[in-house]
């Protein structure tokens, strides 16, 4: 998160919570704090941002030694759109309409334009530096360009040939909610992974909190990828029968 970027998002973040506790605070949040305005953002906006989340852009945001918190756009359209009393919609509505999320850069460039003064200050500075500085960062790259080996991508792939606890660890898998019984079953043909739909769901509701039974995750360290999946013997007989890739911010 570059230096403008954070600045916005802690002042974004600081007026969610004053918007949700009725005062500004001065310290992070705690468990109950942070559910009641995951609870206050999905009642007013439609859209989620689940509470441990929340609880952690808390700490990032008053704690100069936690963990550095990289939010989506996404989320932090979220965080504008209940800041700035956007209309109700869902995730599905926001995809379709809006899915260059117009709040987040609205409120961005509002912050940004009334501290404008401040800027021009710091802009006067940096160019200074950068009159004495461009020239030897100019021959840092040439050095780089010239004598330095490209970056590998961080290319993984898993066959799922053994399906064992020990090869799904050490190819960096873990497994989420297990069903033993179902679960057990994963190596019933041979040379790859079987699964099997179970009764659960990803979308939140009144009735049930969002769980899928073996659910199979791997952590990414990137804003930015591809990904592909190879399914065989999949034929749904149910609208609610379905398989394939779920991008998550958390296992929450």
């Amino acid at each position: 998160m570059d230096g403008d970027t954070k600045k916005v998002f802690f002042s974004l973040y600081k007026e969610a919570e004053a918007k949700c506790m009725g005062y500004p605070l001065q310290q992070a949040l705690t468990e109950t704090e942070s559910k009641l305005l995951y609870n206050q953002i999905f009642e007013a906006t439609g859209l989620v941002i689940g509470w441990k989340s929340l609880k952690n852009f808390s700490l990032f945001v008053y704690n100069e030694n936690a963990k550095e918190e990289n939010p989506s756009i996404a989320t932090l359209d979220t965080l504008a759109r209940y800041v700035l009393n956007a209309p109700y919609t869902s995730e599905t509505e926001r995809k379709k309409n809006e899915n260059h999320f117009p709040y987040w850069f609205k409120y961005k460039e509002e912050y940004l334009s009334n501290h404008k003064s401040f800027e021009a200050n710091s802009k006067t500075k940096r160019h200074f530096s950068a009159f004495i500085l461009i020239p030897l960062f100019l021959t840092i790259i040439i050095i780089c360009f010239y004598f330095l080996p490209p970056p590998k991508a961080n290319v993984f792939s898993t066959d799922f040939h053994s399906v064992n606890d020990e090869s799904l660890t050490h190819d960096g898998w873990f497994v989420k909610d297990k069903d033993e019984r179902f679960w057990n079953r994963r190596g019933e043909k041979i040379g790859m992974l079987s699964l099997y739909t179970l009764t659960g769901d990803n979308w939140l509701d009144t009735a049930n909190q969002p769980k899928i039974k073996n659910l199979v995750l791997r952590k990414i360290n990137t804003d930015c990828f591809t990904a592909e999946v190879h399914l065989q013997n999949f034929f749904p007989q149910q609208e609610w029968q379905q398989a394939g890739i779920l991008l998550m911010e958390d296992t929450n």
